[in-house]
């Protein structure tokens, strides 16, 4: 949403792979993730498939949030593409 300021991902595109990020849940138990990938791909393409995948396999995290240009119809703004970050279970 425009107006509000940068939102709490602004900067996942910025991150690389073999960076580390960090999760907590509701108790304050932190989960440690190594970064795959990280993608950007224009939203009219939808949503890509591995984000959908099923609970098979490893433990993996899948983060999607806007980016890209940001584009203003009638008065409200909206970003053109995705970015997917990708990570693997470290601890």
């Amino acid at each position: 949403m425009s107006g509000q300021g940068n939102g709490a991902l602004f900067n996942l595109a910025r991150i690389r792979p073999g960076e580390f990020v960090h999760t907590s849940d509701e108790q304050g138990a932190v989960t440690t993730w190594r970064v795959t990938n990280v993608v950007e791909r224009p939203k009219a393409d939808g949503v890509e498939e591995s984000v959908l995948d099923g609970p098979e396999g490893p433990r993996r995290l899948a983060v999607v949030t806007c980016g890209g240009d940001l584009e203003y119809i009638n008065g409200i703004g909206d970003y053109e593409d995705n970015v997917y970050l990708y990570a693997d279970h470290v601890n």
